[in-house]
């Protein structure tokens, strides 16, 4: 069998996880092509042949090389969700076509799931809970078309009984590009009166309570869940999630997981999911608020197949063979967090410390580069104690990330004490 994998952005992002699936590739006889436009590629990231191909590529161009290669079946691994769209777009082309199946979404699906207000409305009169916002258009704060003279300043009147701070978000970015914090009215205004606006946004309420990602992987109405993951992201400015300390499994009341996971079953039903998504959402003591879903693997893919033990592309070669995925979960305690000051020979120094199970050097969809680390261990006071003996021998780990450690270690103190 023949499968082939696209991807956009750096293949490195998706190390150790993806070339994790060389064993079940060589156990079932499947030949593999990665194509690829962002980064570098060799047979330590994948195990099979590679091509990159222009990072602007269209979708027919693409189709004709997956054509040409006589792929069987394909299989979307791309972000952020512009790329996801293009695969959308690749999977109409290929299945109508040609007949060749593309485990990826809908276009419907994914044109909606990429559009965070179209997003929030689907969500809202389907009766889930998601934050208060609104939609503003950069036409008329720029004035392209025609003038709506008190057009700020309805702005100003629907965002007035929102609860601050404020979140500005593109209507079409993801992973964080160009989300913006605003704590009160006075700053919102300033904004929107002193940037020259061109784009479409949302200006999103804060909803207090703790922020979480949970993947969902599957098509044909059968989805599994990856672990629950906790995102810590109060205690720097940064809205970017890989400055974050991000772990897992988090545990809930059994309830109210079977009622999360009832919601979202039902969600990737409705929505025709056909691969891997994840749902973002804030918890607090009146229920989950969903903040997005993203229409594709992300950047929590590897965390997730970490903690569970079940590599999610693995699962998505499954679906491609039109088996059921082995999603039993063998849940290992793992966080992921940044690392700085890093150089070959820390790296070197880190292969002593056991609990490490993977290091990536990545360069991200904007450009930024960064070191990231999963560590797998007992708790997040284990956590903090190796932690804290390689800060002592390295000077790698950001002192924010011991912030964050201690207050969610101070959450579920809290939570236990309540049980």
């Amino acid at each position: 069998m023949r499968i082939a994998f696209i991807r956009s952005v750096d293949v490195k992002q998706a190390n150790p996880t993806l070339k994790n699936i060389k064993s079940y590739a060589v156990e079932n006889d499947i030949k593999l092509k990665l194509f690829y436009t962002d980064g570098i590629c060799n047979s330590e990231l994948f195990p099979g042949e590679f091509e990159k191909v222009a990072e602007d590529i269209g979708a027919d161009a693409l189709a004709q090389k997956i054509i040409e290669w006589e792929a069987d079946v394909v299989i979307s691994i791309s972000l952020p969700d512009n790329n996801a769209h293009r695969d959308s777009y690749i999977k109409e082309l290929l299945e109508t076509k040609h007949h060749i199946p593309v485990i990826m979404h809908p276009i419907k699906t994914t044109t909606l799931l990429s559009n965070k207000w179209e997003t929030n409305q689907w969500l809202k009169r389907k009766g889930y809970k998601v934050p208060n916002s609104i939609l503003v258009y950069g036409d008329l704060l720029s004035k392209r078309t025609v003038t709506y003279i008190s057009y700020i300043q309805s702005i100003l009147s629907q965002v007035k009984d929102f609860q601050g701070p404020y979140f500005i978000k593109p209507l079409w970015d993801s992973m964080s590009t160009g989300v913006k914090k605003i704590n009160n009215i006075a700053e919102l205004e300033n904004f929107i009166y002193k940037e020259k606006i061109q784009y479409d946004f949302v200006i999103e309420e804060q909803v207090t309570g703790g922020l979480f990602g949970l993947e969902v992987v599957g098509h044909n109405g059968e989805y599994f869940f990856q672990p629950l993951v906790k995102k810590c992201n109060d205690t720097t400015d940064s809205l970017v999630p890989f400055d974050h300390v991000r772990f897992g499994p988090y545990v809930m009341n059994q309830n109210v997981n079977q009622a999360l996971q009832k919601d979202f079953i039902e969600i990737s039903k409705n929505l025709d999911i056909c691969g891997s998504v994840e749902f973002e959402f804030i918890g607090n003591e009146t229920g989950f608020y969903i903040i997005e879903i993203n229409p594709r693997v992300s950047g929590m893919t590897n965390l997730s197949s970490a903690i569970s033990g079940v590599n999610t592309y693995t699962s998505l070669l499954q679906l491609a063979m039109e088996r059921e995925p082995n999603n039993i979960s063998q849940d290992h305690f793992t966080l992921e967090l940044p690392l700085i000051n890093m150089s070959q020979d820390k790296l070197n120094d880190l292969s002593c410390f056991k609990e490490i199970f993977s290091i990536n050097d990545v360069i991200y969809h904007n450009g930024t580069k960064q070191y990231k680390m999963l560590l797998q261990v007992d708790s997040l006071d284990e956590a903090t104690q190796y932690l804290s003996a390689i800060n002592m021998q390295l000077n790698i780990i950001p002192s924010h990330v011991f912030s964050e450690i201690a207050q969610e270690n101070l959450i579920l103190n809290e939570e236990r004490s309540l049980v």
